[in-house]
């Protein structure tokens, strides 16, 4: 009975993602690919089914030459409703060749600039590339880890942004297929070629009677560029703190954008012993500033280079140049602290390391972060914000905090060494060998929970919208206003 309720739910709401499209953007295009212990492209619906199967599924030059060369669908409005008429004759397989069916899918889009791959699973990955199931040797497991690695960055190479949902209840290895999505961007793009792949896609664990809803949301965001690249150059007297090089120029590799895509750089002033965070913290950012003179200074230099392919595929170049005014007070500075920035920062920060496996570093970010916007709540009697803020990040943490304690309750001590009991209360920790880093984020990655998965990519896609209140809300829109 639950599986009939799961399985209404997903035709449900495809359909009703279809007849939205068909009605307000009839010029899109929809296809449609299932996968079971076979792959099945229904296309758009119209033409005879094309079955991927046996060997096939393994050749991961096959599918892909098959995927490039897929026929296009036409426009959903046109084809729409035998589209909807494929999806309510579908019935529910057993096996989930999902490894070959995303290949393929990702193939198939990326015909078309900036198209979208919504996959949608309620089980693990158990057929042909990038099976989840049965890893006994740390070979099986390096290698199913690198194939969907290595479809992220195709489908991020190609333009194609991959969304991921999967249902309560069931575990899908989300650690795995939330890279795909964490790294191509994981929303819709309306633009031109929309692939369904059904068994389940952004990064959600959804209410199977929430799905419609889910679906509408991926498929309202457009992608805006893709291959987008960002660097930020700072004064010399600055660097960036997530780097070990101490340079003042950084680029991010981004790939695909929508309108709400935000990049976050956190920087710090150099010192004359060594240019890292535990170097400034010794020293201090005043005794650092004067012996760079930065402190003679009233303004820092910023400048933002964005380079992009834009819809119409042409290749552009955005600067962006800005001078930005200096104190050496720690209280005015924080007085001034943007909510929305800082708190979708945090968030960010504390989500990639808890993906890369540092959970100890996770917390001790949230930590210091937390710290920083008590003392701005404080300071501006918005107690809100901080409260806003704590309850966004605080279901992380606690799942974080929960897993160290099973690994000490299993084995006696965390993953790494260096994760006591003490380490959250930390600005810092000791780096552990890179070997032993490495083992610690293949194990995690390979236990890890789709719940605590879903947490992190959820908290790693934060957006500075969601921590601001409304008079930050309002500050920011008369800001952004000015500048227009």
């Amino acid at each position: 009975a639950d599986s009939n309720i799961v399985w209404q739910g997903v035709q449900a709401a495809i359909d009703k993602q279809i007849e939205c499209l068909r009605q307000n953007s009839p010029e899109q295009c929809v296809a449609l690919v299932t996968f079971s212990n076979e792959v099945t492209v229904f296309g758009d619906g119209k033409g005879v089914p094309v079955v991927i199967a046996g060997d096939k599924l393994n050749d991961r030059d096959e599918l892909m030459k098959q995927g490039s060369e897929a026929t296009l669908p036409q426009a959903v409005g046109k084809v729409g409703r035998e589209l909807c008429d494929k999806v309510f004759g579908l019935e529910e397989g057993g096996a989930t060749a999902l490894g070959p069916a995303l290949l393929f899918s990702i193939m198939m889009a990326s015909q078309r600039l900036a198209s979208k791959v919504i996959i949608c699973t309620d089980g693990l990955a158990n057929v042909g590339l990038g099976s989840l199931d049965e890893l006994y040797t740390e070979e099986q497991q390096d290698d199913a880890q690198q194939f969907y690695d290595q479809l992220s960055q195709l489908a991020k190479d190609k333009g194609v942004s991959v969304s991921v949902v999967t249902i309560e209840g069931t575990e899908c290895r989300m650690a795995e297929l939330g890279q795909v999505a964490d790294k191509t961007g994981g929303q819709v793009g309306w633009r031109l070629v929309t692939v369904f792949l059904f068994i389940f896609a952004q990064v959600n664990i959804v209410d199977p009677l929430k799905l419609t809803q889910e679906f509408g949301n991926m498929l309202s965001n457009p992608i805006i560029a893709t291959n987008v690249t960002a660097t930020l150059i700072l004064h010399s007297g600055l660097y960036f703190r997530s780097e070990e090089s101490g340079e003042s120029r950084l680029t991010h590799e981004i790939g695909n954008v929508t309108a709400e895509t935000e990049i976050t750089f956190e920087f710090g002033v150099k010192t004359a012993k060594k240019h890292t965070p535990e170097a400034e913290k010794e020293e201090g950012d005043a005794a650092a500033a004067k012996e760079h003179k930065l402190s003679d200074l009233k303004e820092l230099p910023f400048q933002l280079q964005i380079k992009y392919t834009s819809m119409d595929g042409a290749k552009s170049l955005r600067v962006i140049s800005k001078a930005l005014p200096v104190t050496n007070d720690r209280e005015v500075a924080e007085k001034e602290l943007n909510i929305g920035v800082m708190g979708a920062h945090a968030a960010q920060t504390s989500a990639r390391l808890a993906i890369a496996g540092d959970y100890g570093k996770s917390r001790a970010s949230s930590i210091v972060n937390q710290r920083m916007i008590q003392r701005w709540s404080q300071n501006t009697g918005n107690r809100d914000g901080y409260v806003n803020w704590f309850s966004n990040i605080a279901p992380m943490e606690v799942e974080l905090r929960d897993a160290q304690q099973r690994e000490r309750l299993t084995f006696g001590q965390c993953y790494s060494d260096e994760e006591t009991e003490a380490l959250p209360l930390a600005a810092a920790a000791v780096a552990a060998p890179r070997s032993r880093s490495k083992k610690k984020m293949k194990a995690r990655r390979t236990e890890c929970s789709d719940q605590r998965a879903n947490l992190m990519f959820n908290m790693r896609a934060a957006r500075s919208k969601t921590f601001m209140g409304p008079a930050e809300e309002q500050k920011r829109e008369t800001e952004e206003d000015k500048e227009e």
